[in-house]
């Protein structure tokens, strides 16, 4: 007899109705994206003559050529199949980045048990996901959608890659890894995740092998095909923190000031709470650690690699869901924790 348990855990409707609090910002953005330009952003057309063959056909070798140091196959395939399809809408493809969110708040309420749907805690949750995924300091990935179909694809797929390993699915995991990696420059930050959600998984103070090795892969390629690109200098140590800072706090700081300081909160009290769930070894909290992990390495790659632009220009709209992710993960091991805490002193009151 099949576990009626597991029957309601996999019913459609019910993992909609769980998803519901999301709702009102998925159509708050929708509608403001919906009401720009149908022509795309000026970097998608510096992508065209290697994506499209002078037939329109779509050119395979193209695919797998870099744009800015950063590997971009699978959005390059979604441009392509977005000019067939809609004749190269942005809107079209602002829907398409739309979807990529509600898709990565759905995998976000795959990391709560079961449960632990029958408290609030969860809806608040995904209500929270909602805010900071489709926060208006993100517009840039909506009404400029090319740039979100490779940053939001990015993490969608690192958000998979770390359910997958949770879940035990070693295999899965690597294959979304490597497609992260294909995705976007900041895919390349999946494989810490990958290997610090495995470690605390399994309780282990060394890499898995199998993640280890695939790490080592695609760091290899990605050294090997990347394009040359003028030396840009480099960042100081203390210039390196506080850009990571303000890229980490940029999605509800509206001075930069204020991201610097929102972000070095967020940081440290994130890393404490990794800390702490890793000597609590609670398996619902390892999810959260991965993507903590994550946020924040790909924070620290773009401070380094954009640094003249996160100095010069300030707030960069494009990196907010980098931002959103971090605050995300802390704020959800923070209530987590708490809740364990409170529950432990239950007893003795």
């Amino acid at each position: 007899m099949a576990d009626p348990t597991l029957e309601d855990e996999r019913s459609p409707v019910r993992w909609v109705s769980r998803l519901l609090p999301a709702l009102p910002p998925l159509v708050w953005m929708t509608a403001i994206l919906l009401g720009g330009s149908r022509l795309q952003w000026n970097d998608y057309w510096f992508m065209v003559d290697r994506t499209f063959t002078e037939n329109g056909l779509i050119d395979l070798g193209g695919l797998f050529t870099f744009q800015n140091e950063h590997p971009i196959v699978l959005p390059q395939l979604v441009y392509w199949l977005n000019a067939q399809l809609t004749g190269g809408s942005n809107l079209a493809l602002g829907v398409f980045v739309v979807a990529l969110v509600a898709a990565q708040i759905a995998v976000v309420a795959r990391f709560v048990p079961e449960e632990d749907w029958r408290r609030a805690g969860p809806f608040v949750l995904v209500a929270a996901a909602g805010a900071l995924l489709f926060a208006r300091q993100g517009l840039h990935n909506f009404w400029l959608a090319m740039s979100g179909t490779a940053w939001l694809l990015a993490n969608l797929l690192v958000l998979a890659a770390v359910l997958a390993r949770v879940r035990g699915r070693v295999g899965p995991a690597i294959g979304l890894g490597v497609a992260a990696s294909m995705t976007y420059g900041t895919g390349l930050m999946v494989w810490p995740a990958l290997l610090v959600t495995g470690m605390v998984q399994d309780r282990r103070r060394r890499p898995e092998p199998s993640v280890l090795a695939a790490t080592v892969l695609v760091a290899l390629a990605y050294v090997a095909l990347r394009d040359p690109v003028p030396d840009a200098g480099s960042p100081g140590l203390w210039q390196w923190v506080r850009a990571t800072m303000r890229i980490g706090g940029s999605v509800i700081a509206g001075s930069l000031g204020a991201s610097e300081i929102v972000g070095a909160v967020v940081v440290v009290a994130g890393l404490v709470l990794c800390v702490l769930a890793v000597r609590s070894a609670r398996p619902e909290l390892v999810p959260w650690v991965g993507v903590f992990t994550f946020a924040l390495g790909s924070c620290v790659l773009i401070a380094r690699s954009r640094f003249l632009w996160v100095v010069y220009f300030g707030h960069q709209s494009r990196y907010a869901s980098l931002s959103a992710l971090l605050l995300l993960s802390a704020a959800a091991l923070a209530a987590a924790l708490f809740r364990f805490r409170l529950a432990a002193l239950a007893p003795l009151a």
